[in-house]
């Protein structure tokens, strides 16, 4: 009986189990043909998000749809849809096995890393970066070949206010000076054949030997000195003894020749010279743009002169020695009201010249007047002068103004300078 009972209640459960397996066999079909039907009508993968939501999404995958362009119908403006972004789900992305590029799935879109989750390193083979202009929309290329960074697309390079270009270095900043090597440095600056002025001259040697001027006349002769003194006759010889007559006596020696008479004057020669002005208003700013600082006359007038020259726009330069006498203008002006003075000096090679200061007082809103006096100071070949000045109040500047009329007048120079040689 017992028997009986126990093999019948084993067939019922094998026919439980083929019932079972036969119910989850079609639950599984109807489910995948649910899941196929919905997929088709909506085009959304909703089996591989609901895998997703159990927990089966190994790495996602992303997908963008182009976004609608905005589209105007009759006058009413359609707004553009933005770009729809769909999570599917794929494998992980295995690099060391990567079989090709790695290529973004949008252009311009994606950034590698953030702020906070940064590479540490970025490792490049012998290949090319390449960078996209912002303004042309042309691509640069960087690349290293025989231990020179090459940077191809681009014509310069910038690194602060200094740019290198296909043919030189520049400032970006007008009037701003260029400085090559370290103030401290101990080495020289070595030019491979000369350099090249703004005038087209070129300098390939130290020494510069300006135009030699032409041979003055020849001074008049000098008077001819007063004709010695006669000198003293002979003794006369013996009376001899009586008979025939005695030789004459000899003549007396010629006398002493008188001294040499006065010089002449000597003849005129051509000395060295120089002329210059300025046809801008200097303000008194500096490179501190603060006043109370030292600041050059600037002269830029075109070149006119012999063995004299204007460089870097304030070094009056003399190619001879010898003495020479500076002569210069200047009308200064301040803009505002109150009391103001300007102190004006001299400076040699860089240096101020000692006692060669002078201050002198603006009274009065808007006063204006001439600051002009000479030095004379003797120079070495190569030496250069410069005319300083200085004031504590910003408003001080010297002017330099357009020509006038009624009646017609010339222009005003800010500053004028001339050197002239008054001994070699």
């Amino acid at each position: 009986m017992f028997l009986k009972r126990l093999l019948k209640r084993t067939l019922f459960n094998r026919k439980f189990l083929k019932n079972t397996s036969l119910s989850l066999v079609v639950f599984v079909a109807l489910a995948n043909a649910g899941f196929y039907f919905a997929e088709t009508i909506t085009g959304r993968p909703i089996f591989a998000n609901t895998l997703k939501v159990l927990g089966f999404c190994p790495a996602p995958k992303i997908t963008i749809s182009e976004p609608i362009p905005p589209v105007t119908a009759e006058g009413e403006k359609v707004e553009e849809e933005k770009p729809e972004i769909q999570t599917t789900c794929t494998a992980p992305i295995n690099l060391y096995s990567l079989p090709g590029d790695l290529i973004p799935a949008k252009d311009n879109l994606f950034t590698l890393g953030s702020e906070t989750r940064r590479w540490k390193g970025l490792q490049l083979g012998p290949g090319t970066l390449y960078i996209e202009d912002i303004t042309t929309g042309l691509q640069a290329g960087i690349s290293v070949n025989g231990g020179a960074l090459l940077v191809d697309g681009a014509d310069s390079l910038r690194i602060g206010n200094l740019r290198l270009t296909k043919t030189g270095i520049e400032s970006i900043i007008s009037g701003q000076d260029i400085t090559i090597g370290n103030l401290n440095d101990k080495g020289l600056l070595s030019v491979a054949n000369g350099i090249r002025y703004p005038d087209g001259t070129v300098q390939s040697s130290a020494i510069l030997q300006g135009i030699k001027g032409d041979t003055g006349p020849a001074g008049p002769q000098g008077a001819t000195g007063p004709q010695g003194a006669t000198g003293p006759a002979g003794p006369q010889g013996a009376t001899g003894p009586a008979g025939p007559q005695g030789a004459a006596g000899g003549a007396g020696g010629v006398g002493a020749q008188g001294p040499q008479g006065i010089q002449g004057i000597a003849g005129t020669m051509s000395a060295y010279y120089g002329n210059f002005y300025s046809t801008q208003t200097q303000t008194n700013v500096g490179e501190a743009q603060t006043p109370d600082v030292a600041n050059a006359m600037t002269f830029n007038s075109p070149a006119d002169g012999v063995g004299v020259t204007i460089v870097s726009n304030s070094r009056i330069t003399v190619a001879n020695a010898g003495t020479y006498n500076l002569q210069f203008s200047a009308q200064v002006e301040k803009t505002n009201n109150g009391n103001d003075s300007i102190d004006i000096w001299l400076a040699k090679n860089g240096t101020n010249v000692a006692w060669s200061s002078t201050r002198t007082w603006l009274y009065g809103n808007n006063a204006k007047h001439v600051s002009a006096w000479n030095f004379v100071i003797t120079l070495a070949a190569n030496d250069y002068l410069q005319i300083m000045w200085s004031s504590a109040n910003a408003a001080v500047q010297i002017t330099a103004e357009a020509a006038a009329t009624a009646p017609v007048r010339p222009e005003i120079p800010s500053a004028m300078a001339s050197l002239t040689q008054v001994k070699s």
